[in-house]
């Protein structure tokens, strides 16, 4: 599998950070991900539609953050900027960035999965 949204050495870093529990470690950090970033998206989408923008941009911040940790460094950079035209109650701006955002998600699930599939041993 091509990796092409997640950094592969952020998640090598992650994985020395394990220790002998590395792959036990990093299945934890992707699972949680996986179920919390697709609960902050759905909770961006509907504070996007009821116009809170500041709502929004919170769940964006905090996918910013999760995203990043795990490589996931173009994902992280689309939340930067939908959190920060939801600051600026940019409408507009947060609509182009969630739209990205939407097509990323299960992209970046999709590659998560398989790596522990395969107990992250392509790292």
């Amino acid at each position: 599998m091509d990796y092409c949204h997640l950094d592969l050495d952020k998640l090598r870093e992650l994985k020395q950070l394990g220790g002998d529990d590395a792959s036990s470690f990093l299945n934890e950090l992707a699972e949680t991900f996986i179920k919390d970033s697709a609960g902050r998206l759905s909770n961006m989408e509907k504070c996007f539609a009821e116009d809170d923008l500041a709502g929004a941009a919170r769940y964006a911040h905090a996918m910013k953050s999760s995203s990043m940790l795990l490589g996931a460094v173009c994902f992280s950079e689309y939340n930067r900027l939908a959190e920060l035209a939801g600051f600026e109650e940019d409408k507009k701006a947060f609509a182009e960035q969630l739209e990205i955002i939407r097509q990323e998600h299960p992209e970046i699930t999709a590659e998560l999965k398989y790596l522990m599939e395969r107990n992250f041993i392509d790292l």
